[in-house]
This record gives structure tokens, C-alpha cells and sequence, in this order.
């Protein structure tokens, strides 16, 4: 019943009266100029704009304490630029930019920190009288439950091939707990060397291949001190910053 009283009610109403439009004032419309740097002029510009704000990106999340597995997105990112590929590529060509004391995150030890895994790792670097080397000493300090301490490895830095470097560790020791590691035991037939020692040198430079030890550089700021670079055999992310001078290595806090 409803729907015939709403038709009827329509009927009754008056019908609308249409006025015509009368004449207004009339309305100019005026483009606002807008200067051209607002936009990029290419894309490549676009491009380098977005690699700018990915390395922002990575620097805040180093500082924010992210690790490697958090950061490789950035890292490829920034990498993705032909400014960063350049700027990588002159890095792995000389080492001269990278002597300093170097705290590492790596992927693949954040794999395995559900197992209770906890390492710190370092790499000092310093320059080396052998052209177009750089000495490195590698420390990494572990913490597994009640095992803790330290790994160390030292040996060479040396440019391997575009937008790569070689690392070749030929010594091998171990320290304990202690704050800092100790350096190398002292080396030569006449070294008084303890048995562990010893048989850590032999087991470490057993174990250790020359093929493992190419690592290319993804991306590398060595003005700023930060560098990203990978471990091909397990595709892992490796994201390092350089530490104040004189700062040493420092054990495991995150247990």
C-alpha cells in the first residue's frame, strides 16, 4: 500500500520551476607555475633519488641495531644505482680506503641464533708493505650457552676482480673470555707455542680453502664507514661499519 500513496504524493507536488542560467562574472583559470626541479628530469635522476633514500634507510637501520637478514633488502636497494655499483667497484679495486677496525653483522649467524648462537664479529685492517694488499686480523667473539670466546684468523686483503676482494687467512688462534682477544702466538720454529696453539693453526689452515675466500662488494661508502658485501658459498648478507679510532673489539652483549 505504500508504494501507490508515495506515486500519488509525487503527483500532487508543484512542479519545479527551471531558471536560466543568467550571465556571471566570468572565471579565468591560471596554471600555476611550478618550477621544473620539482620533478625529476629523467629517470635516472628518479633512480638515483630512491638509491639516496635506500642508503638513508640502511644507515638508520644499522643504528637502530637491525642485523643483516633486516638489512639486505636495503642493501640491494642502494646497490641498484649506478652511482653505487661505481663506487663499489672502486672499493673492491684498492684497498686503500679500508684500513680501520671493522664490526660485522652476517646473515647467517642470525639464522642459527635460535639455537642459542651469539657472535660479535671484527675485522682489522691495516695497510700491508706488499702493494695492493691490506693486512687483516679477524676476531669473533662467540658465546654458545656457557662457551664463550674468541675465534681469531689473521692474513690478506687483496683486490680479486670487479666489484670483488679476496680474503686468504694462513694463522689461526683462540683466546678465551677475556674483555679483548690476545694477539697471534708468536710464530717461527723457535716459537714457544702451548699444544692448543698449535693444533689450532694446523686444524685452521686445514680447514680453510682459497676458493671460499671471494667475497664481492654489493655496496661500499668507505667516506662514512659503512660496507655491505656477500658470502657467495651460503649467499649470505655481510653489512659492517667502521669503528671510532682506537675502539677495540668487544665481546657479545645480546646473550
Amino acid at each position: 500500500m505504500l508504494l501507490p500513496q508515495a506515486i500519488l504524493l509525487a503527483l500532487l507536488q508543484p512542479a519545479p520551476v527551471i531558471q536560466q542560467p543568467t550571465a556571471g562574472p566570468r572565471v579565468t583559470l591560471v596554471r600555476a607555475a611550478v618550477p621544473e626541479s620539482a620533478f625529476p628530469a629523467s629517470a635516472a635522476e628518479a633512480a638515483t633519488d630512491g638509491a639516496a633514500d635506500a642508503e638513508a634507510a640502511l644507515r638508520s637501520a644499522w643504528d637502530r641495531g637491525e642485523g643483516a637478514t633486516a638489512m639486505r633488502a636495503l642493501v640491494e636497494a642502494t646497490a641498484a644505482s649506478e652511482s653505487a655499483q661505481s663506487a663499489a667497484a672502486a672499493a673492491a679495486r684498492s684497498t686503500d680506503g679500508w684500513p680501520g677496525l671493522w664490526v660485522a653483522r652476517i646473515e647467517h649467524f642470525e639464522k642459527v641464533r635460535g639455537l642459542g648462537l651469539r657472535v660479535r664479529p671484527h675485522y682489522d685492517l691495516s695497510a700491508d708493505a706488499r702493494e695492493g694488499r691490506a693486512a687483516i686480523v679477524s676476531h669473533v667473539h662467540v658465546a654458545l650457552g656457557p662457551l664463550r670466546g674468541w675465534l681469531s684468523a689473521s692474513g690478506a686483503m687483496a683486490p680479486a676482480s670487479v666489484s670483488n676482494v679476496r680474503l686468504v687467512f694462513d694463522d689461526f688462534w683462540i683466546s678465551a673470555d677475556t674483555p679483548t682477544p690476545r694477539p697471534a702466538p708468536p710464530d717461527g720454529p723457535a716459537a714457544d707455542m702451548s699444544v692448543v696453539d698449535r693444533l689450532t693453526r694446523v686444524v685452521g689452515r686445514a680447514a680453510f680453502f682459497e676458493s671460499l675466500g671471494t667475497f664481492p662488494v654489493d655496496y661500499a661508502d668507505l667516506d662514512r664507514g659503512l660496507v655491505s658485501f656477500r658470502f657467495p658459498p651460503l649467499n649470505s648478507c655481510i653489512v659492517a661499519q667502521r669503528a671510532p679510532d682506537g675502539e677495540p673489539p668487544r665481546r657479545v652483549t645480546d646473550l
